[in-house]
């Protein structure tokens, strides 16, 4: 089989580098909330692992902190991606992650809180519509360049829908489950086209393993299938903040 072919691309992303990724996070959690202050009913995109822990931990701390207290009640989230065949309500879900780190402690009311449905993934691009159109999306980066549960050579101009998972995806996020040997094979995710059609971007990088393998792709300005976080050089509104 030939390789994908790699295209080169004219956007130059906004690149942002940290001693520590708490002062990363630190950094973006300020941002997004100027860009609430800014806009009220701002309508993100939003990612759950590893990385979204410590950005939620400080967004809440200085969203908490605001004087007067900061009002979130118009803002509208969209999750970027949730399991196959994991009950909401279940410990190893993404509705769950979202509820224990960011959901219960800002007080999201229900109807703000949207995640893409297994039983029918392309109503979400309805929703997302319905709110006007992703105004930030905030994305962490997989070792294998997967953003949300975009794996190598998903296509660009893919929608919300139900993916299969790599192997190597499936091991990365073993720790994040109560039993190891429960990870799906499958999730639901939003597209790359989704993901691109976003006014703005920030790819979040929490390790240095990560922004080794991603330095090369924006040092070519270079797209490439097997990389599905280059496909971001595409658009023309994306920070990297990374370690």
């Amino acid at each position: 089989m030939s390789s994908p072919e790699t295209t080169s691309m004219n956007n130059q992303p906004a690149i942002f580098s940290y001693p520590t990724y708490l002062d990363a996070c630190t950094t973006v959690a300020g941002l997004l909330l100027s860009k609430i202050q800014k806009n009220p009913s701002l309508c993100l995109a939003l990612p759950t692992g590893r990385s979204a822990i410590e950005l939620y931990a400080q967004f809440t701390n200085q969203c908490l902190s605001t004087t007067p207290f900061l009002k979130l009640d118009s803002i509208h989230t969209f999750n970027l991606d949730e399991y196959v065949g994991i009950k909401p309500e279940s410990p190893d879900s993404f509705h769950s992650f979202m509820s224990k780190h960011l959901f219960s402690k800002v007080k999201l009311s229900a109807t703000q809180i949207h995640f893409p449905n297994p039983q029918s993934p392309h109503e979400y691009e309805s929703e997302i519509e319905k709110c006007g159109g992703l105004d930030l999306c905030i994305l962490g980066l997989g070792l294998n360049g997967h953003i949300a549960f975009n794996e190598p050579n998903s296509k660009r101009d893919s929608k919300t829908r139900i993916v299969e998972l790599n192997a190597e995806t499936k091991i990365a996020n073993q720790d994040q489950f109560s039993d190891a040997s429960t990870v799906p094979s499958h999730a639901v995710t939003m597209g790359l086209s989704t993901i691109l059609s976003s006014k703005e971007i920030f790819l979040l990088c929490n390790t240095r393993e990560k922004w080794k393998k991603l330095s090369p792709y924006l040092q070519k300005n270079e797209i490439d299938p097997l990389f599905p976080a280059s496909y971001l050089l595409e658009h023309p509104r994306v920070s990297i903040f990374h370690i």
